[in-house]
C-alpha cells in the first residue's frame, strides 16, 4: 500500500473497532444542519497529514517560497515539513507546548477519513516535538467537502482557549473568503466568529460592521501590497491591526461627505505607519496635517526640503486599476481635485523602497532620482513624529485666549530638555552642531519677537 491508503486503512479499522464499544468517546459537532457526533479514535501523530489549508498558516503561506509545492504537492514530505515550520511560528505555540506537556491533549482534534487534519494542527506539531505517539482525534464522515471541513474549521478553531488565535491577516483571508467563496452574508459570518449572538439584534449589526470593516482592510492592504510591488508581504501587516483599523474607521467616516480628506489623512497616516512612527502619533494626523505641520518640518531638514514639491504633491490613481475588491474603498479611488499637499509623493517612495537600497523620486520632467534609502527613511520617520508632536501640542494648547501662554510654557519646557539632551551628545561627533546653532538662532529671533509683541501690547 502506499502512504494515502495506508493511513486511509488505519482511519477505517480504528473507527470500525470504536464503533463497536458503547464507551468508546465521542466528538460532538454541527453537522450538516443538525447535531451528531463521530467517533474519536487514537492516531499515529507522524501518520496523519498536516491540513495545507488551514487557516492559521494562508497569510504565511502566501508569500513563502514553498507555496507552489504545498499547493501542488501538500502530501508530500517536503510540503508537510513546511506547513509545520508555519505551525511552530504561530503565536502561542511554546505556550501550547507546555500545556499539552503538563495536562496532556485534553480536547480531541477533528480529521477527514482521508487522514487530514481540520483542526489541531498546530496541537499536533507540539504533540511530536515533546514525544507524544498518538493525537486523538474525531473521523468526519467519508463524503466531507471542502467547503463543510473549511466550515467546521471555523466552528472549531474561532474558539478561544488555549488553542492559539489566528493572526491578524489570517482572520482577514478567512473573513474574505466565507464572504466570497462560501458567498455567507456578514450577519453569518458575526455569528460564525461569536461576535454577537443572533438574539441581539443591535450587537449583530455591529458586528456585522466589524466584519465588512475588515473586507476593506484587506482591500486596503492588496492596495499597499501592489504600491511596494509585491514586496510588502501579507504577514508584515499582522503588527498593524490597531493602525489599520482606525484609519478604516476614520476615513470611512469622510469617504461620503468629504473624500478629498479621507483621502488625505489615509495617504499621511498609511505613510506615518509603514515608516514604523506609533499608532497613537498617527491619531493626531488629520485633514492638512501635512500642509500645516508636516511640510513645515520637512522645510526645517536639509535631507527633505530639496524633495518637498515632489513628495508632497496630489493623489493620483495610476496602477492602481485591478485591484481586487478596490470599489469598497470608493469613492477613495477615484478622487478628484485633491487638497494642495498630500502625502501622496511619501507613500508612493515608501512603498516603493520596501526591499531595495535606494529611495526613487521622479521630477516633474520625469528624471530619476535616486537616494539612499536611510538617508530618506530616517528623516521622513523624525518628520512625521515631530509634525504629530506639534499637532497634538495644537490641539492641547486650550482656548484661544489661553493658547498663546500654554504654547510659550510648552516651549519653555522643550527648550529645557533639549538643553539637557545636548550636554549628553556635545563632544559626540557625530552631532549635527550646525542645525543646533541654526535653530537656536531662530529660537532667539522668535522669542525676541515674543517680547517685543508683548511689550508693545503693555505700552499701548
Amino acid at each position: 500500500m502506499v502512504g494515502e491508503e495506508l493511513i486511509n486503512e488505519l482511519i477505517r479499522k480504528a473507527v470500525a473497532a470504536a464503533e463497536v464499544r458503547p464507551e468508546n468517546e465521542r466528538a460532538f459537532l454541527k453537522w450538516r444542519g443538525q447535531d451528531t457526533t463521530v467517533a474519536v479514535v487514537r492516531l499515529p501523530v507522524d501518520k496523519v497529514l498536516l491540513n495545507p489549508r488551514s487557516h492559521r498558516i494562508r497569510a504565511q503561506l502566501e508569500s513563502s517560497e514553498h507555496r507552489k509545492l504545498v499547493e501542488t504537492q501538500p502530501d508530500s514530505p517536503n510540503a508537510q515539513n513546511a506547513i509545520e515550520g508555519f505551525l511552530r511560528d504561530t503565536d502561542n505555540y511554546r505556550a501550547l507546548k507546555q500545556n499539552l506537556r503538563d495536562v496532556g491533549q485534553t480536547e480531541p482534534g477533528l480529521i477527514t477519513a482521508q487522514g487530514m487534519l481540520v483542526n489541531a494542527n498546530t496541537r499536533c506539531v507540539a504533540l511530536r516535538e515533546i514525544g507524544e505517539q498518538y493525537i486523538r482525534v474525531g473521523v468526519l464522515p467519508p463524503d466531507a467537502t471542502t467547503r463543510e471541513v473549511d466550515e467546521i474549521e471555523l466552528s472549531l478553531q474561532m474558539r478561544r482557549d488555549f488553542r492559539s488565535e489566528y493572526s491578524f491577516t489570517n482572520e482577514l483571508l478567512f473573513i474574505d473568503e466565507l464572504l466570497k467563496l462560501h458567498q455567507l452574508s456578514p450577519e453569518d459570518v458575526a455569528i460564525e466568529m461569536r461576535w454577537a449572538s443572533p438574539a441581539d439584534k443591535r450587537a449583530l449589526r455591529a458586528a456585522a460592521g466589524n466584519v465588512v470593516q475588515q473586507q476593506r482592510i484587506l482591500v486596503l492592504i492588496r492596495e499597499v501590497q501592489q504600491m511596494s510591488g509585491g514586496q510588502l508581504r501579507l504577514i508584515d501587516f499582522d503588527s498593524r491591526r490597531q493602525a489599520l483599523s482606525e484609519i478604516d474607521s476614520d476615513t470611512n467616516d469622510l469617504r461620503n461627505s468629504d473624500p478629498e480628506a479621507a483621502a488625505e489623512i489615509r495617504e499621511a497616516r498609511l505613510s506615518a505607519m509603514l515608516l514604523d512612527v506609533g499608532y497613537r502619533d498617527l491619531r493626531h494626523i488629520g485633514r492638512g496635517f501635512v500642509t500645516d505641520f508636516l511640510v513645515p518640518v520637512m522645510e526645517d531638514q536639509g535631507e527633505l526640503k530639496p524633495y518637498i514639491d515632489l513628495l508632497t504633491r496630489p493623489r493620483t490613481d495610476e496602477g492602481l486599476e485591478g485591484i481586487e475588491g478596490l470599489d469598497v474603498l470608493a469613492p477613495l479611488a477615484g478622487v478628484n481635485d485633491a487638497p494642495e499637499r498630500t502625502a501622496t509623493g511619501i507613500l508612493d517612495a515608501v512603498t516603493g523602497s520596501i526591499g531595495r537600497s535606494e529611495v526613487v523620486l521622479f521630477s516633474e520632467d520625469g528624471t530619476e532620482i535616486q537616494l539612499a534609502q536611510p538617508s530618506f527613511l530616517g528623516p521622513m520617520k523624525r518628520a512625521f513624529e515631530t509634525a504629530t508632536a506639534d499637532a497634538e501640542l495644537t490641539k492641547e494648547a486650550g482656548d484661544r485666549l489661553n493658547r498663546p501662554v500654554d504654547l510659550v510654557r510648552r516651549a519653555v519646557r522643550l527648550s529645557k530638555q533639549s538643553l539637557e539632551a545636548h550636554a549628553d551628545v556635545k563632544d559626540d561627533e557625530g552631532f549635527d552642531r550646525t542645525s543646533m546653532l541654526r535653530f537656536v538662532g531662530e529660537l532667539i529671533t522668535v522669542a525676541e519677537q515674543l517680547s517685543q509683541a508683548t511689550c508693545d501690547q503693555d505700552d499701548a
